[in-house]
């Protein structure tokens, strides 16, 4: 009898475990596809995780187990979707993050994969082609014989139906007499538009060489490749990916805005064309699941992505590059809560392959693994081609006030713009604030207009004449009427990106500005088209928010300005390292060509040490100074850091099960530090009120595994629901 473990997703429960199914030879059933059964006399799609064959009867195997087993009603894919690598990284991440294996699962494939979003159903394109019989030897009519005629001209004898100048009635007589045979070739849907590029592998420095050399003849698993902005840490990477294909070796590179590190994408596109396979948020569900379907075929040898690229079913791996590992956005923020390096490393010990991490300000715990000989440390001290780097300017902004300029752009930006604008080259401007106006506040009663599901103020965007929550993207019309008091003297306060530019147009007429943001880019290929328009010289001024710091590289930049630095900071213990390095990598976009580049820095902090150090470029004194601070204050890298979030609809029930939980991991280990249970940035979101609870312990392993015994104890309490976050990003509390 053949049995077949299925791993079901049922909406009223956590189900971790796979139930048995029988199924018959001629199902073919495989490990790692889609299959229809009945749950509960439901029909649900379910996972096959694993397939055997049992030696006793139905009839014993069910008194044995003491219920009846159903079968398998139908198979719904042809080909594996998860291969075993993949279905043993979901162990691993059930083990590590403790979610649920369907979770971990849902998480690695496209959405017209997963088994609750199967609705979606995204079917493959299929190009009809027609061939030569060469035994068809009857008569046939002239317009027959100079389709056979064109078809014996042709190399293969054949060709895509479409492409051949003859009515469809005519063709499909030639194939009823069987003069032509029929077949089917499937099409993959173009994953879109990318900037520009010529198909060159630039000579590398002989620091880059050396570098290249450190990584290919090293015995470390993982290496460190710190190079500063602009020195050329992508002509590192063409030349291993290079090095691993002549090796037979399949290449993952993962970039941390994919839609924004798009000049990379384009060499990726213009030396490796069909061996490139590109995955991200911004493809639609039929392109997701066409890119899926060619990796798993093992049509392409190179996968390029953003996070979720870090599943892609690419087999026999040699090399995999985080570029910007140092970026928050390899930390996934909802369950499960993964960190893309974590999975990366799990593959590298799957595949016996070398990690590259690259970035011209690593995050402090990779640094750290390097001083602690985990990593191997490369480093490029050298900007490309003998290129400066930017000269910079912190400029106090309490000082501006105090000289009566209220303006977002102190006086020192504004000459510098208007130099920019003289010698016809390009500017940045950052401003990490979406919209018009942070906040509506109305003048009789003081109410401040907030989301009806999260709490906190809507924010303004004048475009749309709507607010919105940025958190969870609320959004209704603005209509000038206060929600408490209903009367009409509302005031808009604070600053967006969108005010600014409408500044920008006021302060400098002559000049054009392009505003990239969530807001501007919702288009697909936007932020492509974009790109290409400010590389073209369409616009003098590239105005974003942080999503303009990574990956851009263009030569007639020359001035890259922050205009508020303090946004941001303070918020957790991570912020002070969040703001070093956006300002260090946007000001390092300035200057990249033959001109020289400036930056400058906009602060009403300018004695605090990550501007410093920003301003300096000097990497090496922010990290001694950073970790001093973190080892007083006991935060990683000298301890882990594990956040059990609590969320209730009912706020009274929350307070007092927060409580009975720190109560429950404080008996787990006399060790632990258990800070809370705290209110989280967001109190309310999605209709719940939720409440965090932060452990720091120096036994990671040993904490997942005492909080795996208190499951049943969590799935216990009544109306709140639990989730772990390892290596919380914790001002975001999700």
């Amino acid at each position: 009898m053949l049995i077949a473990k299925v791993l079901i997703e049922y909406q009223t429960q956590s189900l971790d475990s796979p139930f048995s199914y029988t199924y018959t030879p001629e199902q073919n059933i495989k490990k790692g596809v889609r299959v229809l059964v009945s749950f509960r006399n439901r029909n649900i799609i379910g996972f096959v995780v694993d397939t055997y064959l049992e030696n006793k009867s139905q009839k014993e195997l069910e008194n044995e187990l003491g219920f009846s087993l159903n079968s398998i009603i139908s198979t719904i894919d042809n080909d594996v979707v998860l291969t075993d690598e993949l279905l043993s990284l979901a162990d691993w991440m059930n083990n590590f993050y403790l979610e649920p294996k369907i979770t971990c699962l849902n998480s690695m494939l496209p959405p017209t994969l997963r088994p609750m979003s199967s609705k979606l159903k995204s079917k493959p394109i299929y190009k009809k082609y027609v061939s030569l019989n060469p035994n068809f030897n009857e008569k046939l009519s002239d317009k027959q014989n100079e389709i056979i005629i064109y078809l014996n001209n042709k190399e293969d004898k054949g060709d895509f139906i479409n492409n051949i100048d003859a009515s469809k009635a005519v063709i499909n007589t030639l194939i009823k007499k069987q003069a032509l045979i029929l077949s089917e070739e499937r099409k993959y849907r173009s994953v879109g538009n990318i900037i520009s590029q010529d198909k060159t592998l630039e000579k590398l420095t002989a620091e880059q060489l050396q570098a290249y050399k450190q990584i290919i003849l090293g015995d470390k698993t993982t290496y460190l490749l710190q190079g500063i902005t602009g020195s050329g840490k992508t002509e590192v990477y063409f030349s291993l990916i290079q090095h691993y294909l002549k090796l037979g070796k399949n290449v993952l590179f993962l970039v941390s805005e994919i839609s924004l590190t798009s000049q990379i994408v384009s060499r990726f596109k213009a030396n490796f064309y069909e061996e490139t396979a590109i995955l991200h948020s911004s493809l639609s569900n039929n392109e997701k699941y066409d890119e899926y379907c060619r990796i798993s075929k093992g049509l392409v040898r190179v996968v390029i992505g953003a996070r979720s690229a870090v599943f892609a079913p690419l087999n026999n791996i040699g090399l995999i590059i985080v570029d910007e590992e140092h970026s928050a956005t390899y930390k996934q923020d909802v369950a499960p809560a993964y960190e893309a390096k974590d999975i990366v490393n799990w593959r590298a010990v799957y595949n016996k392959c070398k990690v590259i991490l690259g970035s011209a300000t690593p995050s402090l715990i990779s640094k750290a693994l390097t001083i602690k000989n985990k990593y191997d440390l490369v480093q490029l001290k050298n900007r490309y081609n003998n290129a400066f780097l930017p000269n910079i300017l912190v400029v106090d902004m309490m000082k501006e006030l105090r000289q009566n300029n209220y303006s977002i752009f102190s006086k020192e930006l504004i000459k510098q713009i208007k130099i920019v604008k003289e010698r016809n080259e390009q500017a940045l401007l950052l401003l990490n604030q979406r919209g018009f106006a942070k906040r509506i506040q109305c003048l009789d009663c003081g109410e401040t207009m907030h989301c009806p599901q999260c709490h906190v103020p809507l924010v303004y965007h004048q475009k749309e004449n709507n607010v919105v929550c940025h958190y969870c993207g609320f959004s209704r019309p603005f209509d000038n009427t206060c929600p408490k008091c209903h009367n009409l003297n509302l005031i808009k306060l604070g600053i967006g990106l969108e005010k600014v530019a409408e500044i920008f147009k006021k302060v400098f007429p002559e000049m054009s500005i392009l505003r990239m943001d969530a807001d501007t880019t919702k288009l697909k290929n936007s932020q492509f088209e974009m790109l290409e328009d400010f590389k073209n010289h369409k616009y003098d001024v590239l105005l974003g928010t942080s999503m303009i710091s990574k990956g851009l590289d263009f030569e007639n930049v020359t001035l890259a300005a922050v205009l508020n630095a303090d946004i941001g900071l303070m918020i957790d213990y991570r912020s002070s390292e969040d703001i070093f390095q956006l300002l260090t990598q946007l000001v390092g976009r300035a200057g990249r060509g033959n001109k020289k580049g400036i930056g400058i820095i906009q602060t009403t902090n300018p004695n605090h040490y990550s501007i410093i150090c920003a301003a300096k470029q000097d990497y090496d004194l922010f990290f001694k100074t950073e970790m001093r601070e973190r080892h007083l204050s006991n935060y990683p890298p000298y301890s882990y850091l594990v956040a059990v979030i609590l969320k209730s609809q009912d706020q009274e029930i929350l307070k007092v099960h927060a409580i009975h939980v720190k109560e429950q991991i404080l008996n787990l280990d006399k060790d632990l530090v258990v800070l809370g249970p705290s209110i989280p940035f967001l109190e309310y979101k999605a209709g719940n009120f939720r409440r965090r609870l932060i452990i720091k312990t120096k036994k990671l392993d040993k904490l997942i595994s005492d909080l795996k015994k208190l499951k049943p104890f969590f799935l216990s309490l009544k109306k709140v629901r639990i989730n772990i976050d390892i290596d919380p990003h914790i001002d975001i509390g999700e």
